[in-house]
C-alpha cells in the first residue's frame, strides 16, 4: 500500500490511534504531542476529518446530547483498518528516513 499522509492527517491519525475522539479533543491532543498552539483551525481539521473519511482512514459517528453542550452532540471520529495501515506505514518511512540522519 503506498499512502502519501500529508502532515496534518498524520496528526490526526496518530491523536486517534488510542481511542476514538471528537474535533476540540483531536486539536487539543494535537497541540500537546506537539507542543504547538494553533497549530490547527476548527476549520481546517473539519475539511481535513471529511477527506480523511472519504478516503476510508477513519469513521464518525454522532455521540450523546450533551446537556451541558445545551443539548447538541458532538462527532466522533474513529480509525479504520485502512487508516491504521496508513499510518503503520507512514511510520516505517519515517523511522527509515531517520536512520539516515547523522547522530
Amino acid at each position: 500500500m503506498r499512502t502519501n499522509l500529508s502532515q496534518l492527517e498524520l496528526f490526526i491519525l496518530s491523536a486517534l490511534i488510542a481511542k476514538e475522539r471528537y474535533g476540540l479533543e483531536i486539536i487539543e491532543v494535537i497541540e500537546e504531542a506537539t507542543g504547538r498552539k494553533g497549530i490547527l483551525s476548527l476549520g481546517s481539521l473539519y475539511v481535513t476529518l471529511h477527506r480523511m473519511e472519504n478516503k476510508g482512514f477513519i469513521t464518525s459517528q454522532w455521540g450523546e446530547t450533551v446537556e451541558s453542550r445545551q443539548g447538541t452532540r458532538r462527532r466522533y471520529y474513529q480509525l479504520t483498518a485502512l487508516g491504521q495501515e496508513a499510518l503503520r506505514e507512514t511510520q516505517r518511512v519515517l523511522l527509515s528516513l531517520l536512520r539516515l540522519a547523522p547522530a
